[in-house]
């Protein structure tokens, strides 16, 4: 029997993936040693009905650190854009 993968990760497009299949991708990574983080940062975004609800899960982080972590991403997504 072969394994069936959602369009998402087939086309490897994140676009078209399940916010659930997001998180059991990582906690994959996590549990067969990929990734072995000591923090974890997640963010969740409602944006249905064009509002914009937040809200943010942590583990061993202060609050400076969080936002620490978000400008850093932010600033390794746009050097990621821009090809550098």
């Amino acid at each position: 029997m072969s394994k069936v993968k959602s369009l998402g990760e087939y086309k490897n497009d994140a676009t078209m993936m399940r916010p659930e299949d997001a998180l059991h991708g990582a906690l994959d990574d996590i549990a067969s040693g990929v990734v072995t983080p000591t923090k974890v940062l997640v963010i969740l975004l409602d944006d249905r009905d064009g509002m914009y609800a937040t809200r943010f899960v942590q583990s061993g982080m202060k609050m400076s650190e969080c936002v620490a972590l978000c400008e850093v991403m932010k600033h390794n997504l746009i050097v990621g854009q821009m090809g550098m």
